[in-house]
């Protein structure tokens, strides 16, 4: 039956169902008179869905009638029904679903909420949710709700993609949320609700919540709670929270929180919060409540709380009267004083004290009970302090890692101390924290009607340092007057250098604390104990108010009795300090390595005008008075002879000193040294003083002495010593011995110099020494008579002659500056520093040889400035014997400049010579300027090496032919001392001759130097050789291979000066020569090789008589005179030659030739034969072959008219040079040059004229017999 029902219920609901879409205008009117507003429906459609039917609204929108604005939009509603309730209930739908609504609510200013977009002019208006209460299942699907609050005037909030589920039944409601909070804050929420009871009513109900919300933005959602002057600006975190309502009432909340780089501003304060996680618990007690926190940490500030647990709980009683009561464990101090800090919550007052005492540590098993009843306060504290540290604050000292198990009332307390490498740091009292190595006692104190008593019966104490045992009792008068302390500590062994440490310099005065400070370096202290005992405003109790002692024994010590004296070591002692004063017995020790029987420190007031009066007598070795003034004030007035001298021998000391202990007063010393056999030396000079004997006294003014004695380099010496008022004098009679100076300083220099002379020494050291302005100066001097100078001028001197000399040193600075003169024309000055060594070598110098002063040169390396009219150089090569004295070529000149007047070298002598020089690295530099050469030059520094010589000459000058002298020179140079050279120069002048541009190459080779190349070069000549300079089995030879190209060998031989009788002729020379000795002596005496020679077109000018009777041979103009055997015309000048060829070979000054001739226009001469160059004699046939035919046909018109000219022309014709070689002469020549003797061998022959006859005499009927006369030609 129930069956057949149910399908019956289902066909009408499917009808009705079917039928529903035809109801939506009907829908619409109905709706909107029930929400009082105008609803429009897009679209209405129904189903059935299993057995339940089920409406689909869509497009929904509800606006305000006419204003036609806050329009609420609605995807698609639907409503399931059952279909029971259409029988029993009517159309009431049992859920509502509503997807895709963008709803808005506001809370306005008075409260009330409401629906944007719905009017409230109703009962079902937006302000009334009642309607939520009514059992069914409401839900909001994929939503956006925007919340606005006009009550707190915040801005809106929109939730995206909301699920919203409201369920109600039996009287039970239930609400769940889900939601995503803005993109631009992050993070979702979840909300659950459950209520029973009445909600609309103020008491009748009960609920229990759950809220969590993830990833929110701190700042943007917390600050919604309004707190008081308190502000996030950042910040992320997760929330979770339980609670509980009963009787509408909050009763309990739990919760998680954890916050990540948050901001947190409270009055401008802000702090900075890294992490934040916490379980906490709040509940509602009877008349108050309780807070508790588990596993409560954070990070802020730079500091970090590791989990920790805190609680509080709060009961009122009556009006006035409450209870307190606080726990914790696990608390970092530093952490929570940070946080409060930042709080604002805390007055002023107390938050600079925060920030004060800057508290650390770690809080463990604390209680705090307050109790108030009206004006009366009791309170109960207990709790473990572990590894506090704190600023001191009041009264209460710095304290580093100090741990307490304590209890106090608002009466009394008690606290058992303990430490464990710890400190305490009495800031008015010490200058530095106690530290402290273990630390146990019992201190308690007790509240009093005359203030406060802080007691200790047994405090243990242990620093590094020392151990001691202490008792005290303070009293803190209520009045706010001097504390008055009563204490006494004995101490173990302990090291005197740790005792300031322990100084309560914060009760001492300043010369107590500065002397104690210092007194004591080393060493151990025995048998301590101290006494402190009165009202601490009246310390160190000068006047007997009360009693300040401490006692102690010394051994090993070193004693520091005043600053920039010498220390006294391994002393034992006993010391007292009592009330002010200082008393000190030493019984043993050492000053400054000298042994001290005994030692006294008289008793002295420590007030200002008080003296530590110090006696001791020094009897040994005189270093330790040495050692002693090197290592006390008095330096100041001997630094200069500490720094510069050493001592040794015997001596006796008495030493009185009276040292101030204020800084206005000054050291008060004397001092009597008894010398015995003392030795006085100048490490920096390398002189001494021996065998000193005699007495010095030392005072105020400073050092003196007189008629001391003692030798110098051997000699007696005399000494007195004196004082100035800023330095000291040691002046020294004695004489210069030169053979004692060869001795001490060992050189060949003093092979010149012989003698001995009068001198004195004067040291003047000033008392500044070596921090002040002045300078200790070693002055030598003497005038020589007595000492003979062997060396050439300007040096050289006669041992009779009076010269001065005069040499000082100059001591500090950290240089040895050396001044010396010799009479009036040598100056020098010298700075010697310390090698590596710590030897002294000569850093540079200046050696003047002229008028003016010397002066360093700013570079380092000696400089050589002379300014001399004559310098013989071989004189001084002679006196030093360069050759063997390898010694001298180790100058340390550097640099040079010398002008010299005449400088003379062998039997050559220059005048105005100048040249500078400066060695860079591993060669010398400078230029040259004389009459000869002008120019620069690089010269290796160690030609050994085989490096060259560069010289890069603008001109270089030679004399001319005639002005030189070769004849008898030696060169006093060796080709063994000749180095790799290369010479350049622009321009070569022989004279006055500018002859081109000059390059020289020389080699050193195994026995000699090798001439790579010799050119002279010019747009006129080119002369090119090689060759070599030797020596062999001890004798020298010189070798020259080249060749010679002019256009014009006349201009050449004319402007070097060897010959102007040569006009002209272009000319190749090519030679292969060698001759004995230098290349300077070069001579055709002993010449031997091999010459060849081309000349083209000149004239010999100037023919001398001799030569011209060979030569005049050519004058082929007179050929008539010739075939007629007249010779008379050949001393007349001017000799013409088209061609000049030839080939000589030479030895030893003789010269052959078979290849040699001349030709001219009208003919040509062979010659064969020998050429005595030595002897200057000729032994030659000579050959004259006049050009016949072509002079002929001009003979010919001479002699016979034309018919004969025009004769011969035809037998030029027929015969040619056939006639030529017919027609020659040969001549004998010998004798000497300059009177040769002529013999014609051999004439024109008989058949070669009568050959002419028979040609000639058919035509012209003429005779070669009957030429015509001299007259007649000329006529």
């Amino acid at each position: 039956m129930s069956i057949v029902l149910l399908a019956v219920l289902l066909l009408v609901a499917r009808f009705i169902v079917t039928q529903v879409p035809s109801y939506k205008s009907n829908l619409e009117r109905y709706l909107s008179e029930e929400i009082g507003a105008q609803v429009v429906i897009s679209d209405i459609s129904a189903s059935i869905i299993g057995f339940q039917p089920q409406i689909s609204l869509a497009g929904v929108t509800l606006d305000e009638f006419k204003k036609k604005t806050h329009t609420l939009s609605i995807d698609e509603i639907r409503l399931s029904f059952n279909p029971m309730s259409f029988l029993m209930e009517g159309i009431n739908p049992n859920k509502i679903i509503i997807t895709g609504v963008d709803i808005s609510f506001k809370r306005f200013a008075d409260g009330h909420l409401s629906i944007v977009g719905l009017s409230n002019n109703k009962k079902g208006s937006s302000g009334d949710f009642s309607w939520l209460l009514g059992d069914g299942r409401f839900e909001i699907i994929d939503s956006r709700i925007t919340w606005q609050d006009e009550m707190q005037g915040m801005p809106n909030i929109t939730l995206s993609q909301a699920n919203i589920l409201f369920q109600n039944s039996a009287g039970a409601q239930e609400l769940k949320m889900r939601a995503n909070l803005p993109k631009d804050t992050g993070g979702s929420i979840v909300l659950y609700l459950k209520a029973k009871g009445d909600v609309l009513s103020d008491t009748d109900w009960a609920a229990k919540g759950y809220f969590s919300a993830k990833n929110i933005n701190v700042s943007s959602h917390l600050s919604r709670l309004k707190l008081d002057g308190f502000s996030i600006i950042e910040g992320v975190g997760d929330v979770e929270l339980w609670s509980t309502w009963t009787n509408a009432k909050l009763v309990q909340v739990k919760g998680n929180v954890q916050v990540a780089e948050a901001g947190l501003i409270k009055s401008e304060n802000e702090l900075k919060v890294e992490s934040l996680t916490a379980q906490f618990d709040w509940e509602s007690i009877r008349d108050g409540w309780r807070f508790q926190t588990q596993d409560f940490s954070f990070k802020a500030e730079g500091v970090i709380q590791k989990k920790s647990a805190f609680g509080l709980q709060y009961q009122t009683k009556n009006s006035g009267s409450y209870e307190l009561q606080a726990t914790a464990d696990r608390l970092n101090l530093n952490a929570i004083s940070k946080v409060l800090q930042h709080s604002d919550m805390l007055d002023n007052d107390v938050i600079g004290l925060l920030s004060d005492v800057q508290a650390k540590g770690i809080l463990n098993k604390a209680n705090l009970s307050v109790s108030r009843d009206g004006k009366q306060v009791e309170w109960t504290a207990c709790g473990e302090l572990n590894d506090f540290s704190s600023q001191s604050f009041w009264r209460v000292p710095k304290m580093k890692n100090i741990s307490a198990t304590g209890c106090s009332t608002q009466d009394n307390g008690w606290a058992n101390l303990k430490a464990d490498n710890g400190s305490v740091y009495f800031k008015t009292l010490f200058r530095d924290p106690i530290v402290i190595s273990k630390l146990e006692g019992l201190l308690t104190w007790e509240h009093k009607p005359t203030g406060w008593s802080v007691n200790a019966e047994h405090i243990s104490l242990d620093s590094p340092h020392i151990t001691s045992q202490t008792r005290l009792n303070i009293q803190l008068p209520a009045d706010g007057a001097s504390p008055i302390i009563d204490m006494q500590s004995n101490f173990g062994r302990a090291e005197g250098r740790f005792m300031p440490l322990y100084l309560p310099a914060g009760v001492m005065s300043d010369e107590l604390v500065n002397w104690l400070d210092n007194a004591f370096i080393e060493g151990d202290i025995k048998s301590c104990s101290l006494l402190l005992k009165g009202t601490l405003s009246d310390f160190p109790y000068s006047q007997g108010q009360g009693t300040f002692q401490v006692l102690f024994g010394t051994e090993n010590a070193i004693l520091h009795y005043a600053d920039s004296w010498p220390n006294v070591l391994g002393a034992s002692a006993d010391v007292e300090f009592k009330n002010g004063r200082v008393n000190i017995i030493g019984h043993t020790g050492l000053i400054s390595g000298n042994k001290i029987e005994t030692i006294l420190i008289e008793s002295a007031s420590l007030e200002k005008g008080s003296y530590l009066n110090l006696d001791g007598k020094i009897e040994g070795d005189i270093k330790g008075l040495y050692t002693f003034f090197n290592q006390s004030p008095i330096k100041e007035r001997v630094s200069s002879l500490l720094d510069y001298s050493t001592v040794s021998g015997q001596a006796v000391i008495d030493l009185n000193i009276q040292i101030p202990l204020t800084t206005e007063l000054d050291t008060r010393v004397a001092a009597r040294v008894t010398l015995n056999s003392v030795s006085l030396d100048f490490p920096d000079l390398d002189l001494g003083i021996d065998q000193i004997q005699g007495v010095i006294n030392y005072d105020e003014l400073g050092l003196r002495g007189q008629s001391l004695k003692g030798r110098v380099l051997g000699e007696q010496i005399s000494v007195d010593i004196s004082p100035k008022s800023d330095s000291t004098v040691i002046f020294g009679k004695g004489r210069l011995q030169i053979t004692n100076l060869a001795n001490k300083y060992p050189s060949d220099f003093w092979e010149k110099i012989k003698g001995n002379s009068a001198a004195h020494i004067t040291v003047e050291l000033p008392h500044s020494g070596l921090t002040g302005k002045g300078k200790s100066t070693v002055t030598l001097e003497s005038n020589l008579d007595g000492i003979a100078v062997e060396l050439p001028s300007p040096i050289g001197k006669a041992e009779k002659s009076h010269l001065p000399l005069n040499m000082m040193v100059t001591l500090g600075g950290g240089t040895l500056p050396v001044q010396a003169s010799y009479g009036d024309f040598l100056k020098g000055s010298m700075v010697f520093v310390e090698n590596e060594s710590k030897k002294l070598v000569l850093e540079k110098g200046d050696i003047y040889l002229g008028k003016a002063a010397s002066s360093l040169p700013e570079s380092k390396g000696v400089r050589l400035f002379a300014k001399v009219d004559e310098l013989d150089v071989s004189a001084w090569q002679d006196a030093l014997n360069f050759e063997q004295n390898n010694s001298m070529r180790s100058l340390l000149v550097n640099q040079f400049n010398v002008d010299i007047g005449r400088l003379k070298w062998g039997d050559s002598a220059f005048s105005n010579v100048h040249l500078t020089g400066k060695n860079e690295e591993s060669f010398w530099s400078g230029e040259i300027n004389s009459s000869i050469v002008l120019g620069r030059y690089k010269v290796p520094s160690n030609l050994e090496l085989g490096g060259k010589i560069d010289l890069d000459l603008e001109t270089l000058t030679l004399p001319s032919y005639g002005d030189l002298e070769l004849g008898g020179k030696k060169s006093p140079l060796s080709p063994n001392d000749i180095p790799n050279i290369d010479v350049k120069s622009k321009v070569l002048f022989i004279g006055e001759t500018k002859l081109g541009a000059l390059e020289l190459k020389l080699r050193q080779k195994d026995n000699g130097v090798a001439i790579k190349a010799f050119t002279v070069m010019s747009k006129r000549d080119e002369f090119k050789a090689s060759g070599a300079w030797e020596i062999k089995e001890g004798q020298n030879r010189t070798a020259l291979n080249g060749s010679l190209r002019s256009k014009s060998l006349g201009s050449l031989l004319k402007g070097t000066g060897i010959s102007s009788k040569l006009k002209g002729t272009s000319s190749d020379i090519r030679f292969d020569l060698y001759w004995p000795g230098e290349p300077q002596a070069f001579s055709k005496n002993r010449l031997s090789g091999s010459v060849d020679i081309k000349s083209k077109q000149g004239r010999l000018l100037d023919v001398e008589p001799g030569i011209g009777r060979i030569f005049g041979l050519l004058s082929l103009s007179t050929l008539q005179r010739r075939l007629q055997l007249d010779f008379s015309d050949l001393v007349q000048k001017g000799l013409s030659f088209d061609k000049i060829k030839g080939h000589f070979l030479m030895t030893n000054g003789e010269a052959q030739t078979d290849q040699f001739y001349l030709e001219s226009p009208s003919a040509r001469l062979d010659f064969q034969g020998r050429i005595g160059l030595a002897n200057e004699d000729i032994d030659q046939l000579i050959t004259v072959t006049p050009n016949t035919t072509e002079s002929l046909p001009i003979a010919g018109a001479l002699a016979g008219g034309p018919l004969v000219g025009a004769a011969i022309f035809i037998v030029q014709k027929i015969a040619g040079k056939t006639v030529n070689k017919l027609v020659g002469y040969q001549y004998k020549v010998s004798g000497s040059w300059s009177d040769p003797k002529v013999k014609q061998i051999s004439k024109p022959g008989g058949k070669v004229f009568g050959m002419v006859d028979d040609i000639l005499s058919p035509f012209f009927g003429v005779k070669t017999d009957h030429l015509p006369s001299k007259d007649a030609i000329s006529k």
